[in-house]
C-alpha cells in the first residue's frame, strides 16, 4: 500500500504522539509499504529524509519556533501548507490510505484529501483531540471545534483511541454521530529500550515527559523534597522534558533545593541519552491527571523500571497495583510521599521492575498495533 501519514509532530518535534508516529512508520515501512510523511520543519532537519526502513519525511518550512509545543497559528499553517503541499506537488501521487495522527488540526488535511482527491482516511486519538479530555483547561476549544469534529469523524473509514479510557470517553460524542470508535494501544520497542546489563541502584526517581499541568510536576516536586526532608533518604528526583511549565518548575527546585543536590530538570533528550537515563534510574514517576497511554511509560517498563502512578485511564492499562508498581492519589501530597517512601523503604522494587519487562515484552508491540491500523 501507498501510505500517507499526517503528523504536524514528529521527532524531533513534540511528545508521545511524534513518537507513535516515528515507530508506526517505521513499522508500516518494514512490512513494505510505501510511507510518505507530512510534518513541520524545524531549524536544523533537511526538508526531505529518508528514514532508516525506506519511510519519507516530508518537513514543511512553517517557522516553528519551539520543539516541544505549537502554537494555534502554527497548526494552522501546518493544516493550510500540507493541504496544499500535497495537492500541488503530489497531485501525480496515488495513495491507497492516509492515516492521520489527531482530529484536529490534521484530521482536517485527510478530510480534505477526501473530498478533492478521494483518498479514504483513518483518525488516530491522541488526547486533546476528543471531547471532555482536560475537559477544564479544552472545554471552550472542544465546544468551539465541536462541528469540525463531527464531520473529521462521520467521514473517516476508521475512529482509533489508544487506550480504553480514552475510547470510551471518545465513544460518548461518537455515538451522537453514529460512530464506533476502536481501540489500539501503543506499543513500545523493547530491542532499544532495554534494562542495562550493570546492576541497577536504589538512587534516581524519573519523570520524562512534558512540562504541563496534567503531569502534576509540581506536586512531585513538593511530595518528594518533604520525603527527602523526613526520612533523610539521599535519593535524586530527576525531571526530563520541557513545556509551558518549564521555568515555573524550575524557579519552585532552585527555592526548595537551591544545590541541586536533590532535583535535577533537564531538556528534552534524544533516544540514546534517554535510554541511559532510563537504565540508571530505579523507579518512573507519572502521576498525571489524565492520559491517553503515556509512551514514556512504556519506555520506562521496558527498560526494567518500577512505576509510581495515578490510577486513571491509561496509566491502570499498563500498571498494575503491587505487581510492576504503585498508586498514589491524584495531587494528595501526603499520599504521593507515602508512595516515595514506600518504593524506597518497602518494595521489592527489583521484582517489580522485572514485572514492569515483562508486561511491555508480551502486551505492547508496535508491530502488532501498526498491522491492526491498517488491516
Amino acid at each position: 500500500m501507498n501510505l500517507l501519514v499526517l503528523n504536524y509532530e514528529y521527532p524531533p518535534l513534540g511528545g508521545g504522539a511524534g513518537n507513535a508516529t516515528y515507530f508506526l512508520a517505521r513499522e508500516w515501512a518494514k512490512a513494505g509499504h510505501t510511507v510518505s510523511i507530512i510534518t513541520t520543519g524545524f531549524k536544523g532537519y533537511p526538508c526531505k529524509e529518508k528514514g532508516l526502513h525506506g519511510e519519507i519525511i516530508y518537513r514543511l518550512s512553517l517557522g516553528r519556533k519551539r520543539k516541544e509545543s505549537s502554537t494555534l497559528f502554527e497548526m494552522l499553517k501546518y493544516v493550510l501548507c500540507a493541504f496544499a503541499y500535497i495537492y500541488i506537488q503530489k497531485k501525480r501521487e496515488s495513495y491507497d490510505q492516509c492515516i492521520s495522527f489527531f482530529a484536529l488540526p490534521t484530521g482536517i488535511v485527510a478530510s480534505m484529501l477526501k473530498v478533492c482527491r478521494k483518498i479514504p482516511y483513518i483518525i488516530l486519538l491522541r488526547g486533546g483531540d476528543v471531547p471532555g479530555f482536560l475537559n477544564k483547561e479544552l472545554h471552550l476549544y472542544h465546544t468551539l471545534t465541536a462541528p469540525i469534529t463531527k464531520y473529521i469523524w462521520k467521514k473517516a473509514s476508521r475512529v482509533i483511541a489508544n487506550s480504553t479510557g480514552l475510547k470510551d470517553l471518545a465513544q460518548k460524542t461518537a455515538t451522537q454521530h453514529n460512530v464506533l470508535v476502536e481501540k489500539i494501544p501503543n506499543g513500545v520497542d523493547t530491542q532499544f529500550f532495554m534494562p542495562s546489563s550493570i546492576s541497577r541502584f536504589k538512587k534516581t526517581f524519573l519523570f520524562v515527559g512534558r512540562f504541563v499541568p496534567q503531569k502534576n510536576c509540581s506536586a512531585i516536586l513538593n511530595a518528594f523534597m518533604h520525603f527527602t526532608k523526613n526520612n533523610s533518604a539521599e535519593a535524586l528526583m530527576l525531571f526530563v522534558g520541557d513545556g509551558p511549565l518549564g521555568k515555573k518548575l524550575q524557579h519552585e527546585a532552585r527555592a526548595l533545593d537551591p544545590q541541586e543536590q536533590y532535583v535535577k530538570i533537564m531538556g528534552w533528550q534524544d533516544k540514546e541519552t534517554l535510554k541511559q537515563l532510563y537504565q540508571q534510574a530505579f523507579c518512573f514517576v507519572n502521576p498525571s491527571s489524565e492520559e491517553g497511554m503515556s509512551n514514556t511509560m512504556l519506555e520506562a517498563m521496558a527498560c526494567g523500571l518500577p512505576l509510581i502512578t495515578s490510577n486513571v485511564s491509561g496509566n491502570n492499562e499498563v500498571c498494575t497495583q503491587n505487581v510492576n508498581g504503585i498508586y498514589s492519589e491524584l495531587l494528595n501530597s501526603s499520599a504521593l510521599q507515602e508512595a516515595f517512601r514506600y518504593m524506597w523503604f518497602d518494595a521489592d522494587w527489583q521484582t517489580m521492575g522485572k514485572q514492569s519487562r515483562s508486561i511491555a515484552e508480551t502486551e505492547f508491540s508496535w508491530s502488532a498495533s501498526a498491522k491492526r491500523i491498517i488491516s
